[in-house]
């Protein structure tokens, strides 16, 4: 294989964060599709191939331009094509989506208690797009450079959720890591409580709105981010062309008059409680990598919120629990439990 680090980079960080063996990307190279890199824990390793459409597994894929989860793969009547025939019987589920513009990106466990779920689909699909944003920087532009910070971001904020006890200190190293990937100026994330209809900053990278120690109640609509919550569609104003990009919170003196905006909902509930704000004061283009990035940052930001609010839910729940078990009645069918005295 050619060197390809940022597309191992990518694969390595697929098999981390998706707990998988192996993660293989196939690339066009005429009427058939080139293994260009791969990633994998450990035994069996991929081997360099090539694969026709309509070959095996990956072939349909190639061939239907359609995404397969299989979770009973069997070698006796199946075909990977990416590893020795003799070891192909260790994989025990197998999942791939295609690349819009041609080739497929798929992955393959050895853990028989591992499924493939659409969870996992759409995180993969989510990747294969960071991919093919690489291929294109590679081809167009020749370097690796932003993708690489990108794949790095992505990484980190993977992490994040597992090394950062507490909301707060969770929020802002999150924030932080966003506007270093990006290079823009100002990071933040707005909120609103259910039912109402204002919001204000939870956080920020920058002290504008809450240099005062509290935030400024804004109306929904107020701004680009008012509309993000009102719309529940992401933003992307990039603002090369000139233009005046809209207010990001609406028309406040101590906001700067940012030329490029990126707002994207955070979705909790099938509700949107959140936008991820990312800001710059003078206009620039947004990168596929980087849209890609930023969406499945908030998509991250919307699961921890979820896992905050489940964890919640619980533990007020207990002490309500614990206080019905105290006062069940007594059954006097059921034997009681009888007190043993340890010897003196």
């Amino acid at each position: 294989m050619s060197d390809v680090s940022s597309s191992e980079l990518l694969l390595s960080l697929i098999c981390d964060c998706l707990g998988v063996h192996g993660v293989v990307l196939f690339t066009p190279a005429g009427d058939v599709c080139e293994l260009e890199a791969a990633s994998c824990t450990g035994k069996p390793t991929p081997i360099r191939c090539s694969i026709a459409p309509g070959k095996g597994l990956v072939g349909w894929i190639l061939r239907n331009h359609q995404p397969l989860i299989l979770n009973s793969f069997d070698a006796t009547h199946s075909l990977l094509g990416y590893y020795d025939m003799a070891v192909e019987r260790n994989i025990t589920a197998f999942m791939g989506v295609p690349l819009a513009g041609g080739g497929a990106l798929c992955m393959d466990s050895t853990d028989d208690r591992r499924s493939f779920t659409p969870r996992d689909q759409q995180l993969l699909q989510q990747f294969a797009a960071v991919a093919e944003a690489q291929i294109r920087l590679l081809r167009d532009y020749g370097t690796q450079t932003s993708v690489s910070e990108c794949f790095e971001a992505a990484a980190k904020l993977q992490a994040l959720a597992a090394k950062t006890p507490g909301w707060r200190r969770y929020l802002k190293e999150f924030l932080a890591i966003l506007r270093e990937a990006s290079g823009l100026d100002y990071a933040a994330l707005a909120m609103i409580p259910e039912g109402a209809l204002n919001y204000s900053i939870e956080d920020e990278t920058e002290p504008l709105l809450l240099a005062n120690g509290a935030s400024p109640s804004l109306p929904l609509g107020s701004g680009l981010a008012g509309w993000t919550f009102s719309e529940g569609l992401p933003v992307f104003a990039e603002g090369i062309d000139g233009t005046a990009t809209s207010p990001l919170f609406g028309k406040l003196p101590e906001v700067p008059p940012f030329q490029s905006v990126i707002c994207l909902p955070v979705v909790h509930s099938h509700t949107v409680c959140g936008v991820l704000v990312l800001a710059g004061e003078k206009g620039r283009p947004f990168p596929q990598a980087l849209r890609t990035l930023v969406q499945m940052a908030a998509a991250l930001l919307g699961d921890h919120l979820e896992a905050l609010y489940l964890r919640h839910r619980i533990q007020s729940m207990l002490p309500r629990a614990q206080m019905y078990f105290d006062t069940a009645p007594h059954d006097p069918d059921t034997a009681p439990v009888p007190s043993v005295k340890e010897d003196a």
